[in-house]
């Protein structure tokens, strides 16, 4: 049987099944379906690593180009911006479910997107961040910095829920807004004393 998935064409079970090398999956079906749902879930994640991968270098060169452009000796809240704005300035909703389900398997993340996607982005935006606060030891960077990805992931995979979650106060139309509550949110993180 043929169904619909949020982020692709037709998906056909036997499709899947034979990707994960299961030629007669009509047996397998009734024997031996549990065992195989790693392998089923392996291929989902292959296939969702393959989308973000195609989404996520518009968006690392923007960051690129924002950071560029900000020349020698930006502010923290202009390399913050250049970090964020790319994601949160677009339409991120169609790239939530393949977020969740690659994240869910840490080994994909690490191996299929994050280094080769988001390592070298990472760097270059700590290498800044420390640049603009010589204060921070490299560590309290890479901390600081963590804690930012994780409200920008937060605030996408929540886009649909906060509205009701806040009673209608908070949503996502105004995306600037949204965008300077976030750099503004973060930056007072990486300013505030470290009592570690």
């Amino acid at each position: 049987t043929r169904f619909k998935c949020d982020w692709s064409s037709d998906v056909c079970s036997s499709d899947l099944l034979s990707r994960a090398g299961i030629d007669d999956w009509t047996a397998e079906l009734g024997h031996t379906w549990r065992p195989r749902m790693g392998a089923i879930q392996s291929i989902y994640s292959g296939l969702d690593a393959e989308r973000i991968e195609r989404r996520i270098e518009p968006v690392n060169r923007k960051r690129l180009e924002l950071l560029e452009a900000l020349g020698p000796g930006p502010t923290l809240e202009g390399i913050l911006a250049a970090f964020l704005e790319p994601v949160m300035m677009s339409d991120f909703r169609p790239v939530v479910p393949l977020i969740g389900r690659v994240m869910s398997n840490p080994e994909m993340f690490q191996d299929r997107v994050f280094r080769n996607h988001l390592m070298h982005i990472s760097q270059r935006f700590q290498e800044a961040l420390g640049r603009a606060l010589p204060e921070l030891t490299k560590a309290e960077i890479v901390w600081r910095y963590t804690f930012t990805v994780g409200i920008m992931h937060h605030i996408l995979c929540w886009s649909d829920i906060l509205p009701v979650a806040s009673g209608g106060i908070c949503t996502m139309d105004d995306r600037a807004a949204l965008l300077e509550r976030v750099v503004s949110f973060a930056a007072a993180g990486f300013r505030s004393a470290s009592k570690v």
